[in-house]
């Protein structure tokens, strides 16, 4: 049977043992009907029609300009049947967005709104997820069991009414289920809606490219932004680094400046567990790029860089940077990485051609 732990304001991660659940929701968003698929294949950057029916994978929506109006997880529920699952508040956005290109399609779009959730996290390695029949209680509608692959704190949502939690998942009650969920969220690395993602977001910038489309897939809205920025190496002004240090916790939007210049505003940060937050564990910022610059100005604080795989969310350092320890304090040196696709080169030529043809007509 699952245990309840007490809920106190400080959890440590190296104390719990095992699998933990906390108390969250999210929105569900679900379009049904024989267009479904077809109509996500050219919204969405992930290959909906590609996945197995019952299949989860990471997706972003775009805007057509190219920058974010949300990331989800797209689910293969069946052959005329997606979910896509975003944090929640923002299911309306998603919804709206959807409906913005939605002329003749035939298909339906419901959103539920704070689906209540149970987040599963620190699932043991090799143990096989639980099947949704088997965590939805009797009568009830069925239970998303949804894949969380955060790198520090590996898990799965279990999206609905009366989930049952699966056998010796310890369940933190209150603030320390938040704190804890926060705290893994951080650890982990994974932007989130509203904080980290925002409609001016760049998709590379937010580090979640790389797990959330499929670059052999077709056409699909707001793309060649996403594609232009690839072939360039995914150099972006600004991107999304992990940040640990040692002193006050900063809050959200504090800058961290480096010689009396502004690098980096403070989206997420949280405590180091047990110290009452005068000791910060970890902070997600979107760092602004400047060449062999100290990270922080008279704090010491060093980058982390995740393990980056195709299943999990990126963010840290890409493999374009050389991390440099001086003083407790690291330095950034960029290798930037220009590549000219023909793309870009037959573009050129073709502005080029129209400038001069545009020239010939003012004269005539």
């Amino acid at each position: 049977m699952s245990q309840v732990a007490p809920d106190t304001h400080q959890i440590d991660d190296e104390a719990r043992p095992g699998a933990w659940a906390a108390d969250t929701s999210l929105d569900v968003i679900e379009v049904v009907g024989p267009d479904a698929v077809g109509y996500l294949q050219g919204q969405l950057s992930q290959n909906v029609s590609g996945l197995a029916v019952g299949a989860w994978a990471p997706s972003l929506l775009l805007e057509p300009q190219g920058k974010m109006c949300a990331w989800m997880r797209v689910h293969r529920a069946a052959d005329d049947t997606v979910h896509l699952v975003v944090d929640a508040g923002f299911g309306t956005v998603v919804e709206q967005r959807l409906r913005r290109f939605w002329l003749r399609t035939k298909a339906e779009l419901s959103t539920r709104f704070n689906v209540p959730t149970l987040a599963v996290r620190a699932w043991p390695d090799g143990l096989a997820v639980p099947a949704a029949e088997d965590v939805t209680p009797g009568g009830a509608d069925p239970i998303l069991v949804a894949p969380a692959p955060w790198p520090t704190h590996p898990g799965f949502d279990l999206i609905g009414d009366g989930a049952t939690l699966p056998d010796d998942v310890v369940r933190l009650e209150g603030d320390a289920g938040r704190q804890a969920l926060e705290r893994a969220r951080v650890a982990s690395g994974v932007p989130a809606m509203g904080t980290e993602i925002g409609p001016d977001t760049i998709p590379a910038a937010a580090r979640v490219v790389e797990a959330s489309v499929d670059f052999t897939k077709g056409c699909y809205t707001g793309q060649e932004l996403v594609a232009r920025i690839d072939s360039r190496g995914n150099v972006t002004p600004t991107r999304l680094v992990l940040l640990t240090g040692d002193g006050e916790v900063p809050q959200r939007d504090a800058a961290l400046s480096v010689d009396g210049t502004d690098r980096a505003s403070v989206t997420t940060a949280v405590p180091a567990a047990g110290e009452g937050g005068q000791v910060w564990d970890t902070c997600i910022a979107p760092w602004t790029r400047r060449q062999n610059s100290p990270l922080a100005d008279g704090q010491p604080v060093h980058a982390v860089d995740r393990a980056r795989t195709r299943a999990e969310p990126p963010v840290g350092l890409s493999d374009g940077h050389r991390v440099t320890d001086v003083s407790h304090r690291a330095v950034i040196q960029t290798r930037r990485r220009r590549r000219t696709s023909l793309d870009e080169t037959l573009n050129h030529h073709r502005r080029c051609r129209y400038r001069r043809a545009f020239r010939r007509l003012g004269t005539t």
